[in-house]
């Protein structure tokens, strides 16, 4: 009987024991202690494969961009030469076309009684510094009041004064050349009677030539006084200059901004109103050469490329295209050193694994 009981108490403390380790949670720790691995394992054999893409290393280069913009030429300068006096012309110095050097007559106008009003002003004048002469000698031994020499030296100078205003008026007879240049237009010939005011001439000054452009808003900012800029006929004849003008205020009709380039033109071979092409080299900056085939659209639209970043994610990068040159896009915005994708960027997207290999600048269709 005492045998049974000790059985009976034997198996009462097992369970107990039992129910304890259980209720202890140890149970439930050794079993999930195990899930870890299991998941881990089931996750490597679910593993997505990496999208293979091919990449080339692109490094920044300089790059000088070109403003194009079709101009005209003009005139250093011109001047309409106009009649100072009224009179009938008398004489032709030169004709159209004809370059003539600074002060060079161009047409006279008839004198008139000028000639005589000279004569006898000039001999006015020799009278008056005669009395006057006299007249500071008898003051000086006090035989004259000086009132009389004050009138005296009154009267000179309004001697002085007759004569060169005659003598003005035969000068402004002779129209001459304010310039050098060329003498494009003569409105005036011999026997036309020309009014004060009226144009005879126009004189254009063709050395140096001046090239003229009307700027866009974008581009006017990039330029400034000193840069060289080439202008090219359309006979194929080129002109090296340099800017001379950049407006500081746009056209109100045409928003843009006048720009003048300077250049040589000692032969006159550039005559003015032609119509050229000029090309204004910029500032180099530091640009990446690529096949435009690998430039893509991400989702809203910005214009970018592709890159593998070092733990070989996908990653978008903007750029801004700021030329095109034998058929390749210099783009701004990328580091100095990328790696670029240039097969497959159309099936990525930001932060894809993917597996890259590299591949030679040839076949990304660029040459060192």
């Amino acid at each position: 009987m005492s045998i049974f009981r000790s059985s009976i108490f034997l198996a009462a403390l097992v369970a107990i024991a039992a129910a304890g380790w259980i209720l202890s949670g140890q149970f439930d720790e050794t079993a999930t202690a195990r899930q870890p691995e299991s998941v881990a394992q089931a996750a490597s054999e679910r593993e997505v494969p990496r999208t293979r893409v091919r990449t080339f290393v692109s490094r920044a280069e300089p790059y000088t961009e070109r403003l194009i913009a079709t101009a005209a030429t003009a005139a250093h300068r011109s001047a309409v030469i106009r009649a100072e006096i009224a009179g009938k012309v008398t004489r032709i110095d030169v004709e159209k076309g004809a370059r003539v050097k600074a002060g060079a007559s161009i047409l006279r106008f008839d004198m008139g009684d000028l000639q005589s009003q000279l004569a006898g002003a000039e001999a006015r004048l020799k009278q008056r510094r005669l009395e006057v002469k006299a007249a500071r000698a008898l003051a000086a031994k006090g035989f004259e009041a000086s009132t009389r020499q004050a009138r005296a030296e009154a009267d000179l100078r309004a001697a002085e004064a007759t004569l060169a205003a005659i003598r003005e008026r035969i000068e402004k007879t002779r129209v001459t050349a304010p310039f050098a240049g060329i003498v494009n237009d003569r409105t005036a010939e011999i026997g036309d009677y020309i009014k004060i005011g009226n144009p005879v001439a126009t004189l254009i000054d063709l050395d140096p030539i001046v090239v003229v452009a009307d700027i866009p808003e974008k581009d006017f900012l990039k330029l400034q006084v000193g840069q060289v800029g080439q202008a090219s006929l359309m006979d194929g004849r080129r002109l090296d200059g340099v800017i001379r003008y950049v407006a500081r205020r746009a056209d109100p009709a045409t928003r843009t901004f006048r720009v003048e380039l300077e250049a040589p033109n000692a032969d006159l071979a550039w005559v003015a109103g032609a119509t050229v092409r000029l090309v204004i080299a910029l500032p180099p900056r530091p640009a990446h050469r690529l096949p435009p085939s690998i430039l893509v659209l991400n989702k809203t639209g910005s214009l970018g490329v592709h890159l593998v970043d070092d733990a070989d994610k996908v990653a978008f990068i903007p750029v801004t295209i700021i030329g095109i040159r034998d058929n390749l896009a210099y783009v701004s915005g990328l580091p100095d050193s990328a790696e670029v994708i240039t097969v497959g960027q159309d099936f990525v997207t930001a932060g894809d694994l993917v597996e890259a290999t590299a591949m030679p600048i040839a076949a990304a269709g660029l040459t060192q």
